[in-house]
């Protein structure tokens, strides 16, 4: 019991840190996107308000599954827990359609370098807890892979950019 009441209040202090650290990003990106002189570049522009948006429907969608979570019947609402879907699936193609279009060669090769380390890293760092788990760890949660791709992704391309420096 006091374990589970220890790992909530852990995931309340993580969650809040992200949001506040995901609305100053947007808030500072928005800022350069308005008021920057010279002015953005327009592919970058179109990629931070496309951004903007997919995060904002994404806010409205979890805030709209923990409003209808509360109450008691779910399976009537069960829709609304997919909502968050949607917008996550839009944001993943604006990424994807900036580092295609908006990214000259180099950076373009920076971050498909530390997207593959990260993707073969968590990978097989999910297998190899596996194993560790048979030997007495704790469960294996699904955000901590979520996690660990983001460590691992900040590694790649720190490697990545510093090898072709």
């Amino acid at each position: 019991m006091l374990y589970t009441a220890l790992t909530m209040k852990i995931k309340l202090i993580i969650g809040c840190v992200g949001l506040f650290i995901g609305v100053c990003v947007i808030l500072w990106s928005l800022l350069l996107v308005l008021f920057k002189k010279p002015p953005v570049k327009p592919h970058l522009k179109k990629y931070i308000l496309s951004m903007t948006a997919g995060f904002v429907v994404y806010a409205i969608g979890i805030c709209a599954a923990h409003h209808f979570y509360a109450k008691p019947p779910l399976h009537g609402y069960w829709p609304i827990f997919l909502f968050p879907i949607i917008p996550v699936i839009y944001i993943v193609a604006a990424i994807i359609r900036f580092v295609s279009e908006g990214l000259d060669e180099l950076q373009r090769k920076i971050v498909i370098e530390a997207a593959a380390f990260s993707g073969i890293a968590t990978g097989f760092t999910c297998i190899s807890y596996l194993f560790v788990q048979n030997a007495g760890a704790p469960a294996f949660h699904a955000e901590w892979g979520f996690y660990m791709m983001w460590i691992y992704y900040g590694i790649g391309a720190f490697i990545s950019a510093w090898r072709y420096k």
